[in-house]
């Protein structure tokens, strides 16, 4: 067939033509050389991807199986760490049950302390002999000044504690006659009781005038004494008892034992 002739830009029409239909060609075969880039592109694209995505869920599986582990350690420790609250709950209570009943023991064993300091306080006063005090015995002399006369002082011959008292009294008459000289004449009996016990101090009527003013002396003291007769003194001489009768002074003053703690 023949082409009409002709031209373009000074070419001819069928060269142009010929140029335009390999251009297509050459355009054909580049869309389809860069579709099958594109294609294998993709296809490589799509496969790295998948690649990555199978290594992202594995690595997932494996964080969360590490996670998973790690969640159950930590279940494994809370429990054993609460296993071990409650234990240390039941010793603590133990151990507060213990402190409580130290803490008893202790108070009671305080209190049995307290007792026995106690006891032994009324035993060391029950057994100490008798002192007088210094206000005493200035009460005791004072009031000796406003009388006068003979005195019988008499204690338990066997017994320490009754001449001790014995001998601060008698010591207060010796001062009253150191003012006044001759005020008080003082005469000492030692005295045995065998078959009986006696407790305290007595002082007996045997002048009122003189046995009064021992008695408010005393009185004023605050020396505690009985008013009843004193027995006569026995005496056990191998198989022969003697007896001694009353003093012949205007007063009498008997110190006895000191009477115990009832």
């Amino acid at each position: 067939m023949n082409s009409q002739e002709g031209y373009i830009f000074g070419y001819p029409i069928d060269s142009v033509l010929n140029w335009v239909n390999v251009g297509y060609l050459v355009l054909v075969a580049f869309t389809a050389a860069f579709s099958v880039a594109v294609w294998k592109l993709s296809a490589v694209s799509s496969a790295a991807k998948d690649r990555a995505l199978v290594q992202y869920q594995a690595d997932a599986n494996v964080k969360i199986h590490s996670a998973d582990e790690k969640a159950d350690a930590a279940v494994l420790q809370a429990a054993i760490s609460n296993k071990m609250v409650a234990e240390l709950s039941v010793e603590a209570e133990k151990l507060k049950a213990t402190n409580l009943r130290l803490e008893a023991q202790a108070a009671s064993a305080q209190r049995d302390a307290e007792q026995a300091k106690l006891e032994q306080k009324q035993i060391e006063e029950a057994v100490a002999w008798r002192v007088l005090r210094p206000d005493q015995m200035e009460a005791l002399g004072t009031n000796l000044q406003r009388g006068g006369g003979s005195v019988t002082i008499g204690w338990i011959a066997n017994d320490p504690g009754s001449l001790f008292l014995a001998l601060q009294i008698s010591n207060v008459f010796d001062r009253v006659n150191e003012i006044a000289p001759g005020t008080w004449k003082i005469q000492n009996d030692a005295r045995s009781y065998s078959h009986r016990l006696l407790f305290g101090v007595f002082v007996p009527t045997l002048s009122n005038a003189a046995t009064n003013v021992v008695r408010q002396a005393l009185s004023a003291a605050n020396v505690e004494f009985s008013t009843d007769d004193v027995p006569d003194a026995a005496f056990q001489l191998n198989s022969m008892t003697t007896t001694g009768g009353p003093p012949t002074a205007d007063a009498f003053i008997m110190i006895v034992s000191k009477k115990p703690p009832m």
